[in-house]
């Protein structure tokens, strides 16, 4: 009996194949750094060549900047204000939501907001404009127009607040997320 031969590789479309490439990133730089990462490493988890991981992302830079832009659409898209809610069950869900993302991606979530790659230029400018879609939905959501330069102050200091207590949370898990959710509730 001849052996079999192998299956060949499925040829996906170009938008599906960039698709999965960013789904794998997601995973790879939530499991480990960005520094502990290589191409040979995507290309190798992806199941495809150097030269084609190269023909969608020029770098891993590039590639990493791409999965942060996924990311980040992503989280919007997950804590976008649900119509229907009043201000107080939109916050609840709001933050319940970005506890999700953050426990589901920490190891890059953590490394992004602590420095590393965050102090590229254009990884902290994705981030801050996160951030800033975070704020004007906060304030849209309570018939902030045009604040008082304070309260665009208290809520871009409430989402720092946020950050940080996320990150002490999933890294040290000695407060429940019942009270963790409870008190960024209180302090907002």
């Amino acid at each position: 009996a001849r052996p079999k031969e192998p299956e060949p590789r499925a040829r996906l479309a170009e938008p599906a194949r960039r698709a999965a490439l960013l789904a794998l990133g997601r995973r790879i730089f939530t499991a480990r750094s960005y520094d502990a990462i290589s191409i040979d490493d995507i290309a190798e988890a992806a199941g495809i060549s150097k030269g084609l991981l190269y023909h969608y992302f020029p770098s891993k830079r590039d590639f990493y900047i791409a999965v942060v832009d996924e990311a980040a659409r992503q989280l919007l898209e997950t804590t976008a204000p649900a119509a229907g809610l009043s201000p107080p069950e939109q916050a609840q869900r709001g933050i319940d939501a970005y506890l999700d993302f953050v426990e589901a991606h920490s190891t890059a979530y953590t490394t992004l907001l602590r420095g590393g790659v965050g102090n590229d230029p254009e990884i902290a400018a994705r981030v801050e404009g996160t951030r800033e879609t975070l704020i004007a939905r906060m304030m849209e959501n309570v018939g902030l127009v045009e604040p008082r330069p304070i309260v665009r102050f208290l809520i871009r200091g409430w989402i720092g607040l946020v950050e940080a207590a996320s990150i002490d949370w999933i890294e040290r898990r000695d407060v429940s997320r019942e009270v963790d959710v409870r008190t960024l509730l209180e302090s907002l």
